[in-house]
């Protein structure tokens, strides 16, 4: 059984970056306070699409 995600769209990073991100507002005090590292907004089933382009051989539910 799978749900519909008419209107989900999800903010995407790479892990690098956020780990960069990380770093950076730790060594730097003008970054304070909070942060949004997003490299794309995309919707769900791009992302579902992607993950089953990208991984085969998993049942993804597309």
């Amino acid at each position: 059984d799978t749900e519909t995600y008419e209107d989900f769209f999800m903010g995407m990073a790479h892990f690098k970056d956020i780990a960069l991100a990380h770093i950076l507002g730790f060594e730097q005090k003008k970054a304070a306070g909070r942060h949004l590292c997003v490299e794309a907004i995309r919707h769900y089933s791009d992302f579902v699409n992607l993950v089953a382009d990208l991984y085969p051989e998993y049942n993804v539910a597309k």
